[in-house]
């Protein structure tokens, strides 16, 4: 194996047709000692049928604990797990089913924990409407099977909590975390861009990311992606708050931002608003305010 990065995969007992639980079944009864034979049977079984390169495969071998044996196979590759994940449809990865790493007897799977796999994808939202919450699951399901139409093979709420406090309110922050059956590079994105802010959820817009790809998370401070909100470049700096007695106008913010020399001035919720607001947010340059010098850049930008 070298210094190639193996992905891993697990075939599970229950599958789909007698053909390939007689496999299956062949495949598990094999002796540990047996490996030749069972690294000569999996690429006839599995890969030539589908027409996968042979060579994709690193290695396969059988599991016996609870609570049911297990196949596993580990990819060379990234991209030959990604093609049999496509094209074999009783394939699964082998974490996907696993909440955290096992206990002593507990079943064991290889490969990086679910949370921490390159294809998850992560939706938020703060519903707006009457729910249940002891019906969010059932409606998350039907959510991904009937309207996103996403495939997947794993689906759970953060910290095991679907429900997460936001605010003095009795608002809440759903966080959904989803394991898509496709996981490569290009679909991810693909899935990304298709869901992010098309879809609601109790009457709350979900947003959609992919936190474990560098080049998908997306920020919680602009929602743009590629960075972290604590790397944000749009928000990044010391904000400075003015309440107002009077809703302000567009004009006169545009006014304060040149006078305060700000980066970056919003009214409201966010820099897309341009309606009138009691709150105005102003974001100055580096220059005008740093940490030895906020006392006097308060006094320079509270116009």
């Amino acid at each position: 194996m070298g210094k190639r990065r193996k992905r891993n995969r697990d075939r599970r007992q229950s599958v789909a047709g007698s053909d390939d639980a007689q496999q299956l079944a062949s495949a598990l009864a094999l002796k540990p000692q047996q490996t030749q034979e069972l690294q000569d049977l999996v690429p006839q079984w599995i890969f030539q049928p589908h027409n996968l390169p042979a060579a994709d495969l690193c290695v396969a071998y059988t599991t016996s604990r609870a609570p049911r044996p297990l196949l596993h196979l580990n990819f060379n590759t990234h991209d030959g797990l990604v093609a049999a994940l496509a094209a074999v449809p009783f394939l699964v990865r082998c974490s996907a089913s696993s909440a955290a790493a096992p206990g002593w007897g507990g079943p064991k799977h290889c490969g990086l924990p679910r949370h921490q796999l390159p294809e998850l994808l992560e939706m938020t939202c703060v519903p707006s409407g009457k729910h249940n919450p002891a019906g969010l699951l059932d409606e998350v399901k039907r959510l991904l099977s009937q309207e996103m139409q996403l495939e997947y093979t794993a689906l759970w709420f953060a910290n095991s909590q679907h429900r997460q406090q936001s605010g003095a309110g009795q608002s809440v922050r759903v966080v959904i975390k989803v394991l898509p059956r496709l996981a490569g590079a290009a679909q991810l994105r693909q899935d990304v861009e298709r869901l992010h802010q098309r879809f609601k959820l109790w009457g709350g817009t979900l947003r959609v990311s992919a936190p474990n790809d560098p080049q998908l998370c997306r920020c919680s401070q602009c929602d743009q992606l590629g960075h972290q909100a604590s790397q944000c470049p749009l928000f990044a700096g010391v904000a400075v708050r003015l309440l107002l007695k009077q809703p302000a106008s567009f004009a006169w913010l545009q006014s304060v931002s040149r006078r305060a020399e700000a980066r970056l001035a919003y009214l409201g919720g966010g820099p897309e608003r341009r309606r009138s607001s009691r709150v105005a947010v102003s974001r100055c340059c580096s220059t005008c305010l740093s940490k030895s010098t906020v006392r006097k850049s308060w006094r320079r930008c509270s116009l």
